[in-house]
């Protein structure tokens, strides 16, 4: 037997079609992030190595805290722009040059 709070009590757990559609939503944006950092990580570890550079030699010339760089290419951390326009001075590359290079590691 269903009374009333009994159905008050379970409508509590059930989301409306506007949240759950919100947390589907907050989902697919977290994965697309996190692909994102991954092809970042990926082209700054390319680039770092093609220069030669340790991670540690980076994160001096960049101004950035010396973990940060292994932070950045294993995803754990995205980078702000001030980080990204530091990032490529430390490299001495542009930072359109990151951008753009990540936005092919998405595509391909």
């Amino acid at each position: 037997m269903c009374t009333r709070r009994y159905l008050l009590k379970c409508s509590r757990f059930r989301l409306s079609s506007v949240e759950h559609e919100s947390r589907t939503s907050h989902r697919y944006a977290v994965a697309r992030n996190r692909k994102a950092a991954v092809a970042f990580g990926r082209v700054l570890k390319e680039v770092r190595e093609r220069k030669n550079l340790s991670q540690e030699e980076l994160a001096f010339r960049s101004g950035i805290s010396r973990t940060y760089p292994s932070l950045l290419e294993r995803a754990r951390r995205q980078p702000s722009l001030t980080v990204l326009l530091a990032v490529a001075e430390g490299l001495e590359v542009r930072p359109d040059f990151l951008l753009n290079r990540t936005i092919e590691e998405l595509k391909g």
